[in-house]
């Protein structure tokens, strides 16, 4: 039991599922088996919470839903069946239609279905989902722990920056990322002796973004393999400014990307190469620069630019921070979703005291 009040169950899933895609499928489908056991065998529930991706989850959770007869809450933090189809990582068009359909069941069976983005409604209009049945619970950063107080000298110690500035990208390494277009810009501005990219994080993708940092013969780029979420705050606040790309597809335009909201949250300003939703947050906020994806010769004018700007920087990364923090506090959204699972089992227990 945890000091909060709940219980966390864990179960048992391989380790290494990051490697490659046949391994995160083997995890997928261990974890659809250990998490249907641990529901139903040491879990009692008013209401069931089904967090996808990938969409498995969601599939156990309408099953594990129906047999305890609770309602189930759906909720989606990413199109992972669009996001599967638009970058080639599942080609069958019958296994994507099959997906689609059991994914479309459980937009039905849900009571509510919550969303992290509002790109996400225009799918759900799409798929003919009242719009009464849909909340929106932004996407969102602990503001306490991605601070601007955040330590960062030892970081720049560690990886000799002292006197360089440093733009960092933290984050998945994988297809979606478009990890290859930040080394096209460094190799861009191998000239610059001062620039120093860092990319933090892991992912199946890594190996093969270093084979291409060594062929292009980049010492401006420094890899950092995974790190501990609480450690992530104090590279953001060893650099001077943050990255985030992701392939130019439709589905990637719905979204938030967790590492925007990082950065906005540790007041530095934010290169970002993603249309959509997110491209609003930030040029509404002034927290950044806006750079059409896949553009590496506008990422590497937009570091140029930010390098000689001190003052922008410190401008925007102030009104990034005050944005998140209004906005995108990730303890709000816990209490908005707190908020409405009471809603949701008070409903329960009614229809249960009406017997219904």
């Amino acid at each position: 039991m945890h000091p909060g009040g709940w219980t966390v169950v864990r179960t048992w899933t391989p380790e290494g599922y990051h490697r490659s895609y046949l391994a995160r499928a083997l995890a997928l489908l261990a974890y659809m088996f250990s998490g249907f056991v641990a529901i139903m065998l040491f879990t009692r529930c008013d209401v069931l919470v089904a967090a996808t991706p990938p969409v498995t989850v969601g599939m156990l959770g309408g099953l594990a839903a129906r047999l305890k007869r609770v309602p189930l809450v759906y909720e989606i933090r990413d199109l992972w069946v669009q996001a599967a189809a638009e970058l080639g990582i599942v080609r069958s068009r019958l296994l994507l239609g099959v997906v689609r359909a059991w994914e479309r069941s459980l937009y039905r069976q849900a009571q509510v279905i919550v969303v992290n983005s509002p790109g996400f409604l225009p799918h759900l209009q799409t798929d003919g989902i009242e719009s009464e049945k849909v909340v929106l619970v932004p996407n969102g950063v602990d503001t306490a722990l991605f601070h601007p107080a955040a330590d960062g000298s030892g970081i720049r110690r560690q990886h000799r920056l002292e006197g360089k500035f440093v733009a960092a990208y933290a984050g998945s390494l994988g297809l979606a990322n478009d990890i290859t277009t930040i080394l096209r810009a460094a190799d861009r501005l191998r000239g610059e002796s001062d620039i120093r990219i860092l990319l933090v994080g892991d992912g199946n993708r890594r190996r093969q973004a270093e084979d291409e940092a060594r062929a292009l013969g980049l010492t401006n780029v420094i890899f950092t393999g995974r790190v501990p979420k609480q450690v992530v705050a104090q590279y953001l606040c060893a650099a001077d400014v943050g990255i985030c790309t992701l392939m130019d597809t439709p589905v990637f335009r719905t979204v938030y990307p967790n590492k925007v909201f990082d950065t906005m949250a540790c007041a530095r300003p934010v290169v970002i190469l993603v249309d959509g939703v997110i491209r609003e947050v930030v040029e509404q906020a002034r927290a950044g620069i806006c750079v059409r994806p896949g553009d590496a010769s506008g990422l590497a004018d937009a570091l140029l630019r930010l390098r000689s700007d001190p003052d922008g920087r410190r401008r925007m990364g102030e009104a990034g921070r005050r944005t998140v923090a209004e906005r995108f506090d990730r303890w709000q959204s816990a209490k908005q979703m707190a908020a409405l699972l009471g809603r949701v089992t008070a409903r329960r227990r009614q229809r249960a005291a009406q017997g219904g």
